[in-house]
């Protein structure tokens, strides 16, 4: 009863409401991952640990907190555990308590004193601590992990540190069984939850998996699956049997004129054809609305066609710089009883393909996804049996198609799947695929994308690329084998790493800048590649300072400061270069940079080279500011 109430708040704070804070702002990025909140228990939690009332009532707290969290996001895919920590070697008792006068304990200060360093008394080392608990988390249990090896890995509890198995033991903690999380989710129906989410969770799952294209996903692996123009989608679908509306494609006003006479229809549609979602609600650059257009004659076609061709299409995907429009794709316009959805997608939580459908087509399925997760359809397949004749008439039927139509929805769908096996793809999306007023099932529109690794043996589907809707310095990082991205911000980095070059993106950050890319140079840094990847670097004009930072594992260091000083000379740059280079030869690579009279600025200390790389970026855009040069002197 001793404790300073401005003390216990602070505790609490620390201990409880900013866990709190951490799960609600991260539960969103966890449910979509299906992952695990890992909380760092106590066993003064559990037990009267003395002189530390308030520490064990904070750390009883997030125990309760946990227990309830696990039962409430359960139906979300979402698992908590908790672990209940013994004694662990660390700074916990660095700072030095005393009792308060006229302390009520004052006969006994020296077992106060000696209880404030009690938990360091055979405490576990830190790193087997930490090893044990991150393999208990991710892989279960030893021993029982090697006796049974496909047990389920994500515990609730682990106890783990000096004296925690006894703790365990002798308060029971061998009975926690999660009986009563198994009452609370029946007494109040959280398994209709978890029946309503898991729904609607594969579309959205797999859908973005099969076609994000944020920085973060793309920065995990640069991994770049090959998207078409929807002709060529079209024309490979046709070449299967499935049913499509007749149409060709055209690259000039006059041809599209051609293309519509030949349809012999006055009912048609005239498409951009540009690789992003959004097309119909874009606006080109010269203020015509709408990528997606209705006309009724070869004269509307070739005016349509005239203000598409050779000009930029922004779209919600595109951002405000659009993608040119090379061609237009001029189709017979159908019309239809029913409009339904269907993908087959690689779902990476699964490692299957599985196919998505929903009789609510013609819309944006992720929203369907989530606001009527009961009108989609997840069908995992088998990769070993495909699609069944069985499979693909139940799917059929639950869309909806009209008795007589359903023969032919049945053969779509195993077409669709053969189009995706068959061509290595990891997308194909039909919206809608409809039943026509003369009941004909046709693809109305098709989205297709395929697997990068699979170029090797699809060497026609990859000729396909259209790299005028890519990124060009990406196009180019890609020929020189290196793995970029263009940022947004001014320092630019040069890394051999994804890891490493993530790192280094984050301590920029952190230390108040902001990097102009994303640029592994891979683990064989060679002068070639550091060449090449400054020309990518120096050609954005936001760039106002480099940051090299490469780890010497597989090459020598001292041979990347030559390259790098090669480089630097022959480009004549002026940017202030800051290089931190560590490994094999480190000291022979600052020796080499230090004496080589250009400006780079060597350093060693990964925080005070980031430090230095946005201190001469400030510098030097607030020297572009006022139109006046700068030069740099580190002083050795």
């Amino acid at each position: 009863m001793e404790v300073d109430i401005s003390e216990a708040r602070a505790t609490f704070e620390t201990n409880f409401i900013a866990v709190i804070r951490m799960c609600k702002t991260f539960l969103s990025l966890l449910m979509k991952a299906n992952g695990t909140i890992v909380q760092i228990g106590s066993v003064a939690g559990v037990i009267p640990y003395v002189f530390g009332s308030v520490y064990n009532a904070s750390k009883a707290a997030l125990h309760s907190f946990s227990d309830s969290l696990r039962v409430e996001l359960a139906p979300f895919g979402v698992n908590v555990t908790t672990v209940i920590t013994g004694g662990v070697q660390s700074r916990i008792a660095r700072v030095e308590r005393t009792l308060v006068p006229n302390s009520l304990y004052a006969p006994i200060e020296d077992e106060y004193n000696r209880r404030v360093t009690h938990s360091q008394d055979g405490a576990m080392p830190h790193a087997a601590y930490a090893r044990s608990v991150v393999a208990q988390v991710l892989y279960g249990p030893a021993p029982w992990r090697w006796l049974w090896p496909w047990a389920k890995g994500r515990k609730s509890w682990i106890w783990e540190g000096n004296k925690s198995w006894l703790v365990w033991f002798l308060t029971g903690g061998w009975a926690w069984t999660g009986l009563f999380q198994r009452i609370m989710v029946r007494m109040f129906k959280l398994n209709k939850l978890h029946k309503k989410f898991a729904r609607g969770r594969p579309i959205a799952a797999a859908f973005r998996a099969a076609t994000g294209t944020s920085v973060p996903s793309r920065l995990g692996g640069q991994q770049r699956n090959l998207s078409i123009h929807e002709y060529l989608s079209a024309n490979l679908l046709k070449s299967y049997g499935i049913g499509m509306p007749k149409g060709e494609v055209a690259r000039t006003a006059e041809e599209a004129e051609a293309v519509a006479k030949s349809l012999g229809n006055d009912d048609m549609v005239i498409k951009a054809q540009v690789l992003a979602g959004g097309r119909g609600k874009g606006t080109f650059d010269n203020g015509l609305k709408g990528g997606v257009r209705v006309i009724y004659s070869p004269t509307e076609a070739k005016m349509f066609a005239s203000q598409m061709i050779g000009r930029k299409l922004i779209t919600k995907q595109t951002g405000a710089a659009g993608r040119l429009c090379n061609s237009v794709y001029i189709c017979e316009r159908k019309f239809a009883r029913r409009e339904f959805y269907l993908a087959v997608l690689m779902d990476r939580q699964s490692q299957s393909p599985v196919i998505v459908a929903s009789s609510q087509g013609g819309m944006d399925i992720e929203a369907v996804a989530k606001e009527s997760p009961e009108a989609i359809i997840t069908t995992p397949i088998d990769i070993n049996v495909g699609v069944t004749d069985a499979i693909a008439n139940k799917i059929a039927t639950e869309l909806g198609f009209s008795e007589q139509c359903i023969p032919e929805a049945k053969e779509t769908i195993q077409k669709l799947y053969k189009v995706f096996i068959e061509k290595d793809a990891t997308q194909i999306e039909i919206n809608p695929l409809s039943e026509t007023s003369d009941h004909q099932v046709m693809a109305m529109d098709a989205k297709l994308g395929f697997d990068d690794n699979a170029e090797f043996r699809q060497k026609e589907v990859f000729s396909w690329r259209d790299t005028t809707q890519e990124d060009l310095d990406e196009v180019k990082a890609a020929e020189h084998g290196l793995n970029f991205i263009k940022l947004d911000g001014d320092i630019g980095c040069l890394v051999n790493g994804a890891g490493l070059a993530m790192a280094t993106m984050d301590i920029i950050k952190l230390n108040g800048g902001s990097p102009a890319n994303f640029l592994d140079v891979g683990g064989g840094a060679t002068p070639a590649a550091i060449k090449s990847a400054f020309e990518l670097i120096t050609s954005d004009p936001k760039v106002s300072a480099i940051f090299v930072n490469i780890f010497g594992g597989i090459v020598r260091c001292d041979a990347i400061a030559q390259g790098l000083i090669n480089v630097v000379q022959e480009m004549g740059l002026r940017t202030p270069i800051v290089a931190r280079l560590q490994g094999t030869n480190m000291e022979q690579a600052h020796k080499l940079i230090n004496e080589s009279g250009l400006k780079i600025f060597s350093m060693e200390d990964l925080q005070n080279a980031a430090e230095k790389s946005v201190q001469f970026s400030k510098v030097v855009k607030m020297a572009r500011e006022i139109d006046v040069g700068v030069e740099f002197t580190l002083g050795i």
